[in-house]
């Protein structure tokens, strides 16, 4: 059994891992750009889509101040980076919320 590699076959993936960089280098441009287009905050309804919560349950969180939030308006807004972290972070719980 011959377990030697071939010039050819080491060009050929060479080729490959190059367009897989470049492909890779396209789609984290376009995530920098989604981001820059995702919402950075809102109400109840963002709430339920960055969390996955249906609609009860941010607004127990929010009268038990056990979400970040915080009212302008008379509402409360959500902001992205405070849920983002909030989720991940279980002490994030721990701040007071208003």
């Amino acid at each position: 059994m011959n377990n030697s590699i071939t010039l050819q076959e080491i060009e050929k993936a060479v080729r490959k891992i190059v367009a897989l960089e470049s492909r890779l280098d396209e789609l984290e441009q376009q995530t920098i750009s989604l981001r820059k287009s995702v919402k950075s905050g809102g109400g109840y309804d963002f709430a339920e889509d960055i969390t996955g919560y249906n609609r009860n349950t941010p607004q127990n969180k929010v009268s038990q101040k056990k979400i970040p939030y915080e009212f302008r308006l008379g509402k409360p807004r959500f902001e992205r980076v405070h849920l983002e972290a909030w989720m991940k972070d279980s002490s994030y719980n721990d701040r007071y919320w208003e």
